[in-house]
């Protein structure tokens, strides 16, 4: 009967459509827009360390080549040294951006960091930036990585790396621990210490709030990319909770900053930070009156203040 060919060929449209909009929503997990040179000097006015008030630093330009995921890849990264007589010289932060960013996006840090007398160590993730690699795939891969240039930047720089720590951003804060949790035991730790600026705690869970935020497909889309994504890349997304990423760090100094105003850590002491909390009551909180990120910009001496005391006990 027509009426239910009709009915076949829209159902069979409709299963085409989902399908589409299925990969496309993958796709932008997995390939997120690069923040090229180009790109970054349109949106952010800047392409390097030079562009912050660094022109009259030595830092370099290093090309670390990584061996992960059975061949060997370039990443390259920026070098910066402490300030001749500072006051950690042999202290380096490992920064590590968020999604959709690259190391240019997370020179904001840099005005803030530097007064902390450390040195510092700027990494592209993964599919971002000018690192090798098709996908992005939310520290599974990005883990090995992290710790691979940290044990190159161990060999590179022995004297300034003798206290090694993550300073991991939204997406690069999930890499960055899940990276602390595939770390040996002690005491051949490779990082020293964790500071999480505005984490998801689940990236499943980050990817439905922004959805949610900018009226993307609904669920059903979500779900379908997000299985989707975890087939391409063979992530486990749950495993990569921040929690289990945590619980095989315990040994650590761990500061979390976490802003009221986060959509992707739910602050609410029954949410998300308080179960962080309770699980974890040796990690350190801090949780400005700000937005995703912005706690860096909102409230700069107190962030450098933050970061300082865990520094401190890392030293200690």
């Amino acid at each position: 009967m027509p009426y239910l060919t009709l009915i076949g060929l829209l159902a069979a449209a409709g299963l085409v459509f989902y399908g589409l909009m299925v990969w496309v929503f993958a796709r932008t997990l997995l390939t997120p827009t690069r923040m090229t040179d180009g790109r970054a000097l349109a949106l952010l006015g800047r392409m390097g360390p030079a562009d912050v008030g660094l022109a009259d630093v030595a830092w370099q330009l290093v090309e670390m080549v990584v061996r992960t995921m059975g061949r060997e890849e370039i990443f390259k990264s920026w070098w910066i040294p402490a300030a001749a007589g500072s006051a950690r010289p042999d202290t380096t932060l490992l920064l590590v951006h968020g999604f959709a960013d690259s190391k240019i996006g997370a020179l904001a840090w840099l005005p803030v960091i530097r007064g902390l007398g450390v040195n510092i160590l700027m990494v592209d993730l993964r599919a971002h930036g000018e690192a090798p690699g098709p996908f992005c795939s939310a520290g599974h891969y990005e883990r090995h990585d992290l710790l691979e240039i940290g044990r190159q930047a161990r060999m590179l720089w022995p004297a300034e790396t003798k206290r090694l720590v993550l300073l991991g951003m939204s997406l690069g804060g999930l890499c960055a621990a899940a990276a602390v949790g595939l770390d040996g035991p002690e005491p051949d730790l490779m990082f020293d210490g964790l500071i999480l600026d505005s984490p998801p705690a689940d990236f499943r869970e980050a990817v439905g709030a922004f959805a949610r935020m900018m009226n993307m497909p609904g669920k059903w889309i979500q779900r379908g990319g997000l299985a989707l994504a975890r087939w391409r890349t063979g992530s486990d997304f749950a495993s990569l909770r921040l929690a289990n990423s945590l619980r095989a760090a315990e040994s650590l100094a761990v500061l979390l900053i976490a802003p009221k105003g986060d959509p992707y850590l739910d602050g609410h002491p029954s949410g998300r930070l308080g179960e962080l909390v309770r699980e974890f009551p040796g990690m350190r909180v801090w949780q400005p009156e700000c937005g995703h990120l912005l706690a860096v910009a909102t409230e700069p001496t107190r962030y450098a203040e933050e970061v300082g005391r865990l520094l401190d006990a890392v030293v200690g």
